[in-house]
This record gives C-alpha cells, structure tokens and sequence, in this order.
C-alpha cells in the first residue's frame, strides 16, 4: 500500500513537471484507426489485471494507465477514438448510479443527507477556489473552475465499497455516502449554470455591494415600487395606531390619577370611612335587636 502512494505520487508529480512516458508500439498503433481503441482498452485493463495480481485494487491500474495515455504524446489521437466508448460507460456509470439511489433512505434522513450536501458543496468550492487561486488564476477564473469540481467525485463510491468490505463503516454509512454523492452530481449543473450567471452579471463588479446590487437588483427595484405604493397606507395605519395608543394611556392615566385621588381622600378626618362602621358587628346586631324589642313592646 505504501509503494502503491509513492508510485501515484511520483507518476503525478513526474507528470506535472511536464514530463511524458512514452509506451512501446504506441506510435505504430495510433496509425490504425482499428488498433486505437484497442490498444487504449488493452492497456486499461492490463493495467488493471497487473494491480490485482499484485493485491491492489483493479481501478488502481486503470487510473495509473489513465495518467500515462492522458499526459503521452499520443493522447489526441486515443481520445478521438475512445470517445464513443467513453459515452457507453458513462451511460452505465449513471445507470448503476440511478440503482444505487435509496430513495426512502434519502425520505427518512431528508435532514441530514440535505445538511452533508450544502457543507460539501460549499466547502469543495471555497477550498477549489483557494488552491487554484494560490496557483495563478483570477478570482473568477479560479471560481467557475472550483464550481466545476464542487461535486462529489465517482471514486467515492468505490471508497465506500471498501470501506464495507474492510469493515470500516456499516450499511447506513455507505448508504449516506452514495446519496450525498447522487444528489450532489444530480445538482452539479444547476450549480454550474448558477455560477456562470452570477460570473456574466458580475463581470463588471468591484465592490460587494455592487455584487448584490447586480445580482438582487431586479427583485430589489419590485420591493421598492412595492413599498412606494402601499407608503400611504402604512403611514395612516401608523398614524392611527399611535393615536389608539395616546387614547389608552390618557385613560390609564385619569384612572391611576382617580386611584391616588380617592386614597387621599380616605385618610381626611372629616371624610366618612366605610370601613370604621364595620369594626363592631356585634354592637351593631345588639342595638338592633334593642330597638326591634321596644318597637314590640310599644305596639
């Protein structure tokens, strides 16, 4: 495993520098339009024959032989022939993609597939757009090329096969991570289309609020024609209510005001308490009972 990362490694710096492997009987194969694309199969899945004899994984060897056609000098010409092979296998790709999908998986974790999927977007974008930024492109050069690889590449459904086999993640897992990954190539267009109509409306923008206005400007010249005409209105609703609220606190005011008024009165000597009449009851019930016997006794 660890010769198989230094073998990538090397190929893809030893390629980067501009370096170029020439393969044997290459040169005599690209002339016959028959043996083009025989030969790029061939070496593809030789490649790939030769990583599992010796215990690696197949799509090892044919990334590695990928690398080595896409970075010879023959690579025009492998690519006009293979072409028609390349759009059979992606039919299937997208046809084993569309099998994968667990949709009443995605229903019962609508919450958690949708959250993965918006921070591995954004983040695969801001991270693309730092690196190629970093490496000499323009700001909006380096954003449409990060838009383009914001989605979730096809090897990892490969990484989450084996991670099952190994054991590393369950069933759930690898569910997840196959329907983060469709949704996140379901909506890699629309992303794309997106991006590109934010990059022709903003060709011209130097300053964020510039961007929003170009962006928003349309919606935003709506809310404004909208809010010109329902201005009067508001402005009488608010009129009205602020006068319902001087009407209530007048009132609160005259009743605190008569509150305080007859509290004070209560403690005047020569005004008459309702409640000093009712301190003796038994006295009271007594001369009532007096006066009821001597009204009998007269009659």
């Amino acid at each position: 495993m660890i010769g198989s990362v230094l073998v990538l490694g090397w190929l893809m710096w030893y390629l980067a520098k501009g370096g170029r492997i020439q393969l044997p009987f290459m040169q005599n194969v690209v002339k016959n339009i028959d043996l083009t694309p025989l030969g790029a199969l061939a070496l593809c899945f030789g490649a790939a024959a030769v990583a599992g004899v010796l215990g690696l994984s197949p799509a090892y060897g044919a990334f590695l032989a990928g690398l080595v056609l896409g970075n010879s000098g023959e690579r025009p010409a492998f690519i006009g022939s293979i072409r028609p092979i390349q759009s059979i296998l992606m039919m299937v790709f997208f046809l084993s993609i569309g099998l994968l999908i667990d949709l009443q998986f995605i229903w019962n974790n609508i919450g958690t597939v949708l959250v993965l999927l918006f921070l591995v977007t954004i983040f695969k974008t801001a991270m693309n757009t730092a690196i190629v930024r970093m490496l000499g492109q323009s700001w909006p050069q380096a954003f449409l090329v990060s838009v383009m690889l914001s989605q979730i590449g096809e090897f990892s459904f490969l990484l989450s096969k084996t991670g099952l086999e190994t054991g590393l993640i369950g069933g759930d897992v690898m569910r997840l991570v196959v329907a983060v990954t469709v949704l996140s190539l379901a909506i890699s267009p629309l992303w794309v289309v997106t991006a590109r109509r934010i990059h022709n409306l903003t060709a011209n923008v130097t300053t964020f609020g510039e961007l929003m206005k170009s962006v928003y400007g349309h919606e935003a010249n709506i809310a404004a024609t909208a809010y010109s005409k329902i201005r009067p209105q508001i402005a009488l609703a608010s009129r009205r209510v602020e006068t319902e609220l001087r009407k209530i606190r007048v009132e609160e005011r005259l009743r605190s005001t008569a509150q305080s008024a007859r509290g004070l009165a209560a403690w005047l000597p020569f005004y008459p308490s309702a409640t000093a009449a009712n301190d003796n009851p038994a006295a009271e019930n007594a001369a009532q009972k007096d006066s009821d016997n001597e009204t009998s006794k007269s009659a």
